[in-house]
């Protein structure tokens, strides 16, 4: 019996994480193409699996997000290295579980409040994590490895303005994200950790 549930845990692990990489390029999509809203919100289903089932699941769901559709729709391109930015948030919530009590053996059951205290933290350092990282691969990428971006960021008009200003083009490339991310990423954490209640429900389920 304990084998066969072992079994079936997995093969919902899976199927989640396939659902989540699916869900990740759907919601881009409806984001940029249907609403038109300068956000990324390509993670939010990449964190709601690190959040319901830890760590490794996390960064598969990361790494086929960032990967499989981009190569289909546009083909091998350095750009991918911008999943340095999703497996580093992955590993931030990750550090964040605990605080949660949603790792098994949690010694005390978080309140509310505590819980939503806890994701803005998160939710800020994702935002200062997410802008500096990107901020340096997009410097390095698209200045010295002299690669073209295939498709415009959220964050190119701040950084046309930041630069009109004489602002160094590395911090530029930092701090014009921070606008986009500081509302992007709430959206993903908040809403991550919501999708991640239905996926313990699933994972619960017979």
């Amino acid at each position: 019996m304990g084998t066969n549930s072992s079994t079936i845990y997995r093969v919902k692990l899976v199927l989640c994480c396939l659902f989540a990489v699916g869900a990740n390029f759907l919601l881009t999509r409806f984001k940029g193409d249907v609403l038109a809203l300068p956000l990324y919100l390509d993670t939010l289903f990449t964190c709601a699996v690190t959040f319901a089932a830890g760590l490794l699941p996390g960064i598969c769901t990361a790494v086929l997000t960032a990967t499989t559709f981009p190569y289909i729709f546009y083909g091998v391109h350095k750009d991918t290295l911008f999943v340095l930015c999703s497996i580093a948030e992955v590993l931030l919530i990750w550090s964040f579980r605990r605080r949660l009590s949603e790792e098994k053996g949690a010694p005390v059951q978080v309140s509310f409040v505590n819980k939503v205290a806890v994701l803005f933290i998160l939710a800020v350092f994702a935002c200062l994590m997410e802008s500096l990282l990107g901020g340096v691969i997009d410097y390095f990428l698209f200045n010295f490895w002299g690669e073209t971006k295939f498709r415009y960021s959220p964050e190119d008009r701040f950084k046309l303005g930041l630069l009109r200003n004489n602002m160094p083009l590395l911090w530029a490339s930092i701090i014009s994200r921070l606008p986009i991310n500081i509302v992007d990423r709430f959206i993903v954490i908040f809403g991550g950790y919501s999708v991640s209640l239905g996926i313990r429900k699933f994972f619960r389920g017979r």
